[in-house]
C-alpha cells in the first residue's frame, strides 16, 4: 500500500516517485500545504479512511506521512 500512496503523491506534486523516499523532508521536496490537503483527500476517498487534520500539522518527511496514512488503516481496521 505504501507504494501506491507514493505514486498517489507523486500525481498530486508532480515530483518522481524516486525522490519521495522516507527520509525526503516536505520542505525539500517543495511540498506546501496545500499539496498535502489534497493528498490527504486523495488518500481518503481512494482507500475510505478518515485522516485527522493534526495528524499532518508535525509531519515533515515522506516516511512520516506514510505512517500517519498506516496509523489511520489501523485505527479503521480496529473499529
Amino acid at each position: 500500500m505504501r507504494s501506491e500512496i507514493v505514486e498517489e503523491l507523486s500525481e498530486i506534486t508532480g515530483i518522481e516517485t524516486g525522490s519521495l523516499t522516507a527520509d525526503a523532508t516536505l520542505e525539500g521536496l517543495d511540498i506546501d500545504s496545500l499539496d498535502l490537503v489534497e493528498f490527504k483527500q486523495v488518500v481518503e476517498d481512494r482507500y475510505d479512511l478518515v485522516l485527522e487534520r493534526d495528524d499532518f500539522k508535525e509531519v515533515v518527511t515522506i516516511g512520516h506521512a506514510l505512517d500517519v496514512v498506516e496509523m489511520a488503516r489501523t485505527r479503521r481496521s480496529r473499529v
